[in-house]
């Protein structure tokens, strides 16, 4: 996923939020529901997602960023997410998402603040994984897409499934957790074409059986 333009997203339509100021709590949870879960859709993939940050992030357009599996950076690329500061409780669950990827720290800073944050600090906040210069991003993505569409899709899938909503609750959930899906995997064709695959030094061929 990726923005067009000099944005990766620049966050939700201030007019259409403020379209109806004598709306009440209960209509204006009418509206904002279905919209959340339109964008927030990304989140109920079985295939993990990867977005290209190319420029600002702001508020929901943060949240649709966060809600990728990975992001990337381009160098002119920006975080912030300003709801407090336009007067308005966080939406499209920047309060579970934020925390999940960057820590409750830091999350309560960011948000608490509503401060912009630039490319590099993004990198060091854990908001992306690199940062790439502005015309190479795409194509280093786009590498790093590849890798992961490397991978076995049915192992691929159970990680995505496994680290889902924040992970396991305990080691011990992880560890039955795991004691369920690895034999599944091992019982795949893809299992054989992985090992025959590093025997031979070549890169493997899955198929998903």
């Amino acid at each position: 996923m990726t923005g067009e333009g000099k944005a990766f997203c620049a966050g939700g339509d201030v007019s259409w939020l403020a379209s109806e100021p004598d709306a009440s709590p209960d209509q204006l949870r009418d509206r904002m529901l279905p919209f959340y879960s339109t964008w927030l859709s990304l989140r109920q993939l079985d295939v993990p997602s990867i977005a290209a940050v190319t420029g600002a992030a702001v508020g929901a357009g943060g949240a649709l960023a966060l809600s990728c599996d990975i992001r990337y950076a381009g160098a002119a690329a920006k975080f912030t997410v300003p709801f407090a500061q336009l007067g308005m409780a966080a939406g499209m669950t920047t309060t579970w998402l934020l925390p999940e990827v960057v820590g409750l720290a830091h999350a309560r800073e960011l948000l608490l603040t509503g401060r912009v944050v630039d490319a590099e600090e993004m990198l060091r906040l854990g908001l992306c994984s690199a940062v790439y210069a502005d015309d190479e991003l795409l194509a280093r993505t786009m590498e790093h897409a590849g890798q992961v569409a490397s991978g076995a899709p049915i192992a691929q899938r159970f990680h995505k499934i496994a680290l889902a909503d924040g992970g396991h609750a305990s080691f011990e959930d992880a560890l039955r957790w795991e004691a369920l899906a690895q034999p599944v995997t091992l019982a795949t064709k893809d299992l054989q074409e992985g090992l025959a695959a590093r025997a031979a030094k070549r890169p493997a061929v899955f198929t998903g059986h």
